[in-house]
């Protein structure tokens, strides 16, 4: 078979859960899930459509899970020079008994394919492999969908509501069809788990982890880098304040333990509020809170913080 192109986190996912092995049961809720989404019946065959060449091989063995017979392949090419494959996988099916085993019901789903969660989990699988999609995990839209045609959304729905609320799909119109989808991650990680892509999820889980914790970070960096500015900016009215109170004798004498602050600000312009306190103490012999080391050097800057003539 020709190689597909690329992979993209839902490719990945999805032929994560195509390849687990489910037993003889599970694989046939899977197969008629998918088959009512993107399979047909064609001259005596059962007939499955896929663009992904590995997912048509694990079609090709959930066929012989399901009933014990080998499929063959057949592929479509499309038109343009970059179009990809259709595959074929067909069951020859002349007396129509595999057709009857998928149990089709047109608005309906037969209960005995979803009684139990092993069945249960492996129909949403065929329904999320036929014409599901989930968004990259370092987008910040998370969103898994299933798009189906209208008459078989209500029958679908059911089945995800049964599977509890931990997926609470909602449902909008595209086009013909009708699309269920997911937007919260932690829903969107449990039911990959849920239809058998469990790696998939870890890789969710790890790309999400990873870029919000980017984001924090940034944020948190962005704000260091105001409060920076914010400091920088109070610093220097604080040195122009000083400059122009030192310039004023009389205004420092009538001020005695400003005074003092000025001079071991001066002395000291890396140290801080709680630094400064303490120094000023120790040259008073009082007891300096860092409040009142700000409350002085807003009455200076009150006094003094404002024009360079002041």
């Amino acid at each position: 078979m020709v190689a597909d192109a690329p992979y993209s986190f839902a490719e990945y996912a999805k032929e994560e859960c195509a390849a687990l092995q489910r037993g003889s049961e599970a694989s046939l809720s899977l197969l008629s899930s998918y088959f009512r989404l993107r399979g047909k019946s064609e001259e005596g065959a059962v007939v499955f459509y896929s663009e992904h060449a590995q997912i048509a091989r694990a079609l090709y063995e959930r066929i012989k899970e399901a009933f014990g017979e080998r499929a063959r392949f057949a592929y479509l090419r499309g038109k343009g020079y970059l179009s990809r494959l259709l595959y074929k996988v067909i069951l020859d099916d002349p007396d129509g008994r595999y057709l009857s085993r998928l149990s089709l019901r047109e608005g309906d789903i037969d209960p005995s394919l979803v009684a139990g969660e092993k069945k249960e989990a492996a129909y949403l699988a065929g329904a999320f492999l036929a014409s599901g999609s989930v968004s990259s995990p370092s987008s910040s839209n998370y969103h898994l969908e299933i798009s189906v045609p209208r008459e078989e959304a209500p029958a679908l729905l059911k089945v995800l509501q049964k599977a509890g609320p931990r997926f609470p799909f909602k449902s909008t119109k595209r086009g013909h069809k009708d699309v269920l989808y997911l937007k919260k991650s932690s829903s969107i990680s449990d039911f990959l788990v849920y239809v058998g892509a469990q790696e998939s999820c870890l890789r969710f889980e790890n790309a999400r982890v990873d870029r919000e914790f980017a984001a924090i970070s940034n944020r948190f960096s962005n704000l260091d880098g105001a409060n920076y500015r914010r400091s920088y900016e109070a610093g220097e009215k604080q040195l122009k304040a000083i400059e122009r109170a030192s310039r004023n004798p009389l205004y420092l004498s009538n001020n005695p333990k400003l005074a003092v602050l000025i001079a071991l600000r001066k002395e000291n312009p890396d140290a801080s509020m709680s630094e400064l306190a303490k120094l000023l103490g120790e040259k008073t012999g009082t007891t300096v809170s860092k409040s009142n080391v700000n409350h002085l050097f807003r009455k200076l800057l009150e006094d003094f913080g404002g024009n360079e003539d002041a």
